[in-house]
């Protein structure tokens, strides 16, 4: 949502609506900035120097534009951020040298791309200043310790409760509002980590996570400020008018978040659902009263149907014993083969038999997960392997267990005459997975939707 000097602003109006809150900001970068910081280290990468300088000048000509849009009668607050982004543009240049001297290492790319939110969180900060609070600037990687998987780190909890109970509690207990970067951390070995999609927004369910341990039992609540309205019942391209889901489970969260919600990560529940932590996704363009998406513990269970999305990108593999012979542990093998080759399961559907099983891998990864099955000697002479790259998983999320809701979805799919290649479902009664021709995607997708009224759903 921070997209110019102009959106800073609203943060106003969300300071006056929690006025009465302790409050902690955890930022994103400005728009487009992490991109463009990315593509400068490739053009380092590529020892493209004249490119790279001019690229980092576009960098610094953002955020002084910013600078100057905000404190052009604020002196202090202006110099002090001038003097913060030529720091931090030295500091890239030197990275960016290094890159193009010795290659570009993960660690050194997250090293780069955190300067996006450095950059936007300090703006933060001196904004929040400049209007008469006590914004205090908190780079995460001094706060959340991290494992070593540079572009995707998960955060040490322990090691990061620890210093969040030291750092932010103190500058919260003098009256200050921290603003915390988002998608940064720093692993024990003291370099600096990013933690994926979703980075931000992870961030700040971490700090709420441990805002909670240092104040057992006061309320901790997280608001996630977006470009829209909350999570939705589809995709808005995919159906003509997709429901606002305005209260749903962290458990229900996690799965439309797996299968392509892209305004949540599922990582982003899991510090949440442990301390029952409630989290809002809200608009941030739009009145403070408009209606939102509220995730908690329980969710409006009247709603039986909650979404539809679309796991793509796929390709199913299915293992038939050719002499319709079951041979224990068949999963276990698989999983094994594919494992040591790095390539990850995303659904699986077998028969009680085992003699037939079906399974779900990225598609770059099928023709490889094939070849290595084919040759196989614990299966080439008992079980032949298909490979089908023309599908998607239909994911329908809800309280599918109940009584009659996969007549429903079923019955809108025979209608169409939409055919089931494999199916699957969650043992909390949370999801069906359906595999069916991607050719098929767009009305299998309308067609379970209208199982969505436009009063929220199915209802009991």
């Amino acid at each position: 949502c921070l997209t110019s000097a102009e959106a800073l602003k609203q943060l106003l109006n969300l300071l006056d609506m929690y006025k009465e809150n302790r409050n902690i900001f955890v930022a994103s970068a400005f728009k487009s900035v992490t991109d463009r910081l990315i593509e400068v280290a490739k053009l380092a990468a590529d020892k493209k120097e004249a490119e790279y300088k001019q690229k980092l000048k576009e960098l610094r000509k953002i955020h002084d534009d910013i600078n100057q849009s905000l404190f052009h009668d604020k002196v202090d607050n202006y110099e002090n951020t001038a003097d913060f982004i030529n720091t931090s543009i030295h500091q890239l240049d030197d990275i960016l040298e290094q890159i193009a001297d010795y290659g570009m290492e993960t660690f050194r790319l997250d090293f780069v791309v955190s300067f996006g939110e450095k950059l936007s969180t300090f703006v933060l900060s001196e904004f929040l200043t400049s209007k008469g609070f006590d914004g205090h600037y908190m780079p995460a990687d001094q706060l959340i310790v991290t494992d070593d998987r540079f572009g995707n780190a998960l955060p040490l909890i322990d090691f990061t409760v620890r210093k969040v109970k030291r750092m932010v509690a103190q500058v919260m207990n003098r009256g200050s509002i921290p603003c915390i970067t988002g998608f940064i951390g720093l692993n024990k070995s003291g370099y600096t980590t990013t933690l994926g999609r979703g980075g931000s927004d992870y961030s700040a369910s971490i700090i709420a996570y441990c805002m909670a341990e240092t104040y057992p039992g006061a309320p901790v609540k997280v608001i996630l400020w977006k470009n829209v309205d909350g999570i939705l019942s589809a995709a808005p391209e995919a159906v003509d008018k997709p429901i606002l889901l305005e209260h749903i489970s962290f458990a229900e969260a996690k799965e439309i978040s797996y299968f392509g919600a892209k305004v949540l990560h599922p990582k982003c529940i899991v510090p949440l659902e442990k301390d029952k932590i409630p989290l809002e996704i809200r608009n941030y363009d739009k009145p403070l009263n408009a209606k939102y998406t509220l995730i908690d513990e329980k969710g409006d269970e009247s709603i039986l149907i909650k979404g539809i999305s679309v796991l793509k990108d796929i390709a199913m593999i299915t293992a038939k014993s050719s002499a319709l012979v079951a041979i224990p542990g068949v999963l276990a093998k698989i999983f094994t083969i594919l494992g040591e080759s790095a390539i990850n399961v995303s659904f699986v559907s077998q028969s009680s038999s085992e003699v037939n099983t079906s399974f779900c891998v990225a598609r770059d990864d099928g023709l490889k997960a094939l070849n290595l099955l084919k040759n196989s000697t614990l299966f080439k002479d008992f079980f032949e392997f298909n490979l089908n790259d023309k599908v998607v998983v239909l994911g329908i999320i809800g309280q599918v267990d109940e009584v009659g809701v996969k007549d429903k979805v079923f019955e809108q799919l025979d209608e169409k005459g939409i055919k089931s290649l494999a199916l699957a479902q969650s043992a909390d009664g949370l999801n069906i997975s359906i595999v069916i021709e991607a050719k098929n995607e767009a009305e299998a997708v309308k067609a379970v939707h209208k199982c969505c009224q436009m009063q929220g759903g199915c209802k009991t």
